[in-house]
């Protein structure tokens, strides 16, 4: 698959300009997955395994955003069956954050069951390319 990014973008340099990142990701505590409150450190070196993940949902943002009958203010809804169809459910949290983090994409946390997704949008300074 092709995926449509940015020109401007060069992910896996901007994942690798510090050797480590701060970023929120599920995490094993006594044998328990969880989602710690604050962000853990993360070698950045370990992070370019889930670059195609990170495309993807550059892509999918971009590709929604095309037809702009589901936009608000430039955020895309998203959901996340749709996401955990590529993406594992288990990695999602960790590939949001981390593009996030990276200012690649701005998300509106905000949410109803049945009524609107979580939204995304690719940073305004990706955007325009």
């Amino acid at each position: 698959m092709n995926f449509l990014i940015p020109k401007n973008l060069n992910l896996e340099k901007l994942i690798l300009e510090n050797p480590t990142i701060n970023i929120r990701k599920r995490t094993t505590v006594n044998g328990v997955r969880v989602i710690p409150n604050e962000p853990i450190t993360v070698k950045t070196k370990s992070l370019i395994k889930h670059l195609p993940y990170c495309y993807y949902l550059i892509d999918l943002i971009i590709r929604k955003g095309l037809d702009n009958k589901n936009t608000v203010k430039g955020y895309i809804n998203l959901r996340s069956d749709l996401l955990d169809k590529v993406i594992p459910h288990i990695t999602r949290l960790m590939i949001v954050n981390l593009l996030e983090t990276l200012n690649v994409i701005n998300v509106n946390g905000s949410y109803e069951i049945g009524e609107h997704s979580k939204s995304y949008k690719i940073n305004d300074h990706y955007s325009k390319n």
